[in-house]
């Protein structure tokens, strides 16, 4: 599975999916553009050979319910295309692209969760933080 941009089977400046580097399995997934974007995929494994889908989002709502996806591939054969590999590329494009984060999970809420975890995270963290170093603090009295 690739996730990339400037690849002669995406249009011209736009970020595209491409499976197993087979041209009859492609999804355009917009104008690339300077912000960050969250990329969302479903692997969807159906019974019989090429029943599997394979859904899209762009920029999901985060902490909101899962909507209809921006693309999806159907007629997927996942079991036998080398799905266990992902690549991320700029590929004939002249844009930079960085990628950051790759997140596995079994449920929507788990790879896209409320804007408010992350708040808890931090708060919980600078917590713990705070009570080490007080702890450590009193430890070198």
């Amino acid at each position: 599975m690739q996730l990339g941009t400037g690849s002669a089977d995406f249009p011209a400046g736009n970020f595209g999916l491409r499976i197993n580097n087979d041209t009859n399995f492609v999804l355009n997934l917009g104008a690339q553009d300077t912000s960050v974007n969250l990329f969302v995929i479903r692997l969807e494994y159906n019974a019989g050979v090429s029943n599997d889908v394979v859904h899209v989002w762009r920029n999901p709502t985060l902490g909101g319910p899962e909507p209809a996806p921006l693309a999806t591939l159907s007629d997927v054969d996942l079991l036998n295309v080398g799905v266990g590999r992902m690549a991320y590329a700029r590929f004939n494009s002249g844009a930079d692209v960085t990628w950051d984060e790759v997140r596995y999970g079994t449920a929507w809420e788990t790879v896209v969760p409320e804007p408010g975890t992350f708040l808890l995270v931090g708060v919980g963290g600078l917590l713990l933080l705070r009570a080490r170093i007080k702890r450590g603090h009193q430890w070198l009295k």
